[in-house]
């Protein structure tokens, strides 16, 4: 197509000119001129209106403060963010006995006391392998900036094969809980495949394990932990998952047979309790 104001390529030529008698070519020229004037007129207007549509106008008149457009109704705000909750709450956060044992496939789960205070009664080497072998250790969380935690740990009723640690850490705000859980999960995926052992101050045997593969699935990390050893551990596995919900940091552990994935269900649940908690 040609440019603008010039026929598409193919239009017609223009036809011979016809002489037409002096009195009707004046006619005519005095109807072009009218047509002429108020084209101009007319399309003064319309150029105005493109000129300011691609480019302000160097000659536009200023408007009145009576002509000034309305100021723009702003947007619908995001909704705010859930308040954060007080250390005071902690402990009605953490799951039911009832609870984890849904989680476990039906299996009765007998409840310890609530704990205020982190586990400092083992060590682990590699040290830096801490945060992915157990939840709410006192090397993991140190310096953090948590500002209190709530630990539990529930057991099988019998024969007893089923523990699990869960714990829930609260945190100034939530950018600042979810600043340790990224830390967490960078720690975890840098000990994929090692091989850990785990010492007690209280006299207890030394626990050996295997960091396998580490993953993140919909904010819950989580990784599996194979025993070895002792034949009374072999068919039993852990599984460790961390997640954030609102200013809390999620932080738990299962052990026993099939427990692959509860670690995560875990998480789960308690993230449930924490949004339900008003």
């Amino acid at each position: 197509m040609g440019g603008p104001g010039m026929p598409p390529i193919g239009y017609p030529p223009p036809r011979r000119r016809r002489r037409w008698p002096w009195w009707v070519a004046g006619a005519i020229t005095a109807v072009i001129t009218v047509v002429v004037i108020t084209l101009v007129v007319v399309g003064g207007n319309d150029s105005t209106t493109t000129s300011n549509s691609a480019a302000p106008s160097s000659t536009r008149a200023p408007a009145s403060s009576s002509s000034r457009p309305a100021p723009p109704t702003p947007s619908p705000s995001a909704s705010p963010a859930a308040p954060a909750l007080d250390i005071a709450a902690l402990p009605s956060l953490l799951a039911s006995a009832d609870q984890v044992g849904n989680v476990l496939h039906d299996v009765q789960m007998r409840p310890r006391e609530v704990a205020t205070s982190l586990a400092s009664d083992v060590s682990i080497d590699p040290a830096k392998c801490a945060s992915a072998v157990a939840p709410a250790l006192a090397s993991t969380y140190t310096g953090s900036g948590y500002t209190g935690v709530a630990v539990q740990g529930l057991m099988e009723a019998s024969p007893g094969r089923h523990k699990v640690i869960q714990a829930v850490a609260a945190f100034s705000d939530e950018a600042a809980a979810q600043q340790f859980y990224t830390q967490q999960l960078s720690a975890w995926r840098g000990c994929r495949l090692t091989g850990v052992t785990v010492s007690f101050t209280n006299g207890q045997p030394d626990d050996h394990a295997t960091i396998t593969i580490i993953s993140e699935t919909d904010g819950i990390a989580s990784t599996v932990l194979l025993p070895a050893g002792a034949s009374e551990h072999q068919g039993s596995e852990c599984e460790r998952a961390m997640g954030v919900r609102r200013n809390v940091v999620v932080d738990v552990r299962a052990c026993g047979q099939n427990t692959i994935t509860t670690g995560a269900s875990l998480a789960r649940v308690i993230n449930d309790n924490i949004t339900r908690h008003s």
